[in-house]
């Protein structure tokens, strides 16, 4: 005879499927927030070239004016 009840045997995958959604659920949920974050900071970042405030690219027109005066 069978150690393992057919009902039992169906909940016990049915319940580890259910485990694995989740996790799954929980990673999704996860990774959405890192890309809404991403995307935050990547829009900040383009308004601020956009705007010439970031300190970090200099214009083009600073380098040009660089060279002709080397």
């Amino acid at each position: 005879m069978d150690d393992k009840d057919p009902v039992t045997e169906a909940l016990s995958e049915a319940e580890a499927k259910l485990r694995r959604l989740k996790l799954r659920d929980q990673l999704a949920t996860e990774a959405q927030h890192v890309f809404a974050e991403l995307g935050t900071r990547v829009d900040a970042v383009l308004e601020e070239r956009r705007s010439g405030r970031d300190r970090r690219v200099r214009p083009r027109e600073r380098i040009v004016d660089r060279r002709r005066t080397a």
